[in-house]
């Protein structure tokens, strides 16, 4: 037993001066000493790597990556690029089992986003949808479900790609779904129970913005009323509902603009009675 002991605190005097020298235990990496080399586990960590850093696949078939694992551990057997490849689906799938199980558990109502590119160079059309939700925490979270490959720009196709990827996470509660500015998302349909006063707003900034001249009459309105707004009216962009507001946020600060040139010019009158006529009080009182 006594030589026992001796050669124990002898071992464990020895390996304390190694980890004094190497840095102690304190951090995440253990001693080299100890560690016992796996295979699979070293190969789970290099396939986390490339996801994390998002390093092409090809580097692992470098020579000076390969010489680095070699040095640093010779019995480990580098992968090629396809079977690293496969490995990444294979944890994708691993990860997907586990963010569904979280989901289940915690997500009660999400509210997605999504949004769509075109390469240009190959004319593809890529989707991205991406959802949040309040967990059982009380804690604000977000994952993205899915990056894919669709048909097209059109609410139908975005519609039938939204639902086929909430069927495959077995999400049905959605409280809200917000789009990007495409032309083919409906953004404006909560103005048209006063599509007719918002018009006419816009009618009469288009009016005012449609030449130099026009524009120059209605800044002398501006100084003549004596309004402060530094800022000036802007045309609408018809996929963006903040340039809505904007516009009519503007227009109401200059309303006594609008109302002083509607008495100093015929034209204003007579190219707006064209379509839908000036505004009318009514119509201010809708754009408030």
């Amino acid at each position: 037993m006594r030589k026992h002991w001796k050669r124990c605190f002898d071992s464990n005097n020895e390996q304390s001066k190694r980890q004094s020298i190497e840095g102690g235990t304190s951090g995440p990496i253990s001693s080299p000493s100890v560690t016992k080399f796996d295979q699979a586990v070293s190969r789970s960590i290099l396939t986390k790597m490339f996801v994390t850093e998002e390093i092409a696949f090809q580097f692992v078939e470098r020579n000076v990556f390969r010489r680095l694992f070699h040095s640093l551990q010779p019995k480990f057997k580098i992968p090629l690029h396809t079977i690293l490849a496969r490995d990444i689906l294979s944890l994708y799938d691993i990860e997907k089992m586990k963010l569904q199980s979280y989901l289940s558990y915690h997500c009660q109502k999400v509210c997605l986003t999504t949004d769509t590119w075109m390469t240009l160079s190959q004319k593809l059309t890529y989707m991205s949808l991406a959802a949040y939700f309040i967990d059982n925490d009380w804690k604000l979270q977000k994952r993205i479900l899915n990056f894919c490959q669709v048909e097209g720009h059109s609410g139908d196709v975005l519609g039938r790609a939204i639902e086929g990827c909430l069927d495959a996470w077995k999400l049905h509660q959605v409280f809200t779904v917000t789009v990007d500015n495409a032309t083919s998302n409906d953004v404006k349909d909560g103005l048209k129970e006063i599509d007719d006063s918002i018009t006419r707003i816009f009618n009469a900034v288009k009016y005012v913005k449609s030449s130099p001249m026009r524009s120059e009459s209605f800044k002398a309105c501006i100084k003549w009323e004596g309004i402060n707004y530094k800022g000036l009216v802007s045309l609408d962009v018809q996929t963006r509902w903040n340039s809505t507001y904007l516009i009519l946020e503007a227009a109401l600060k200059l309303r006594a603009a609008f109302d002083l040139l509607e008495l100093q010019d015929d034209k204003y009158i007579n190219e707006l009675s064209k379509s839908y006529g000036v505004p009318t009080n009514d119509d201010w009182t809708y754009a408030e």
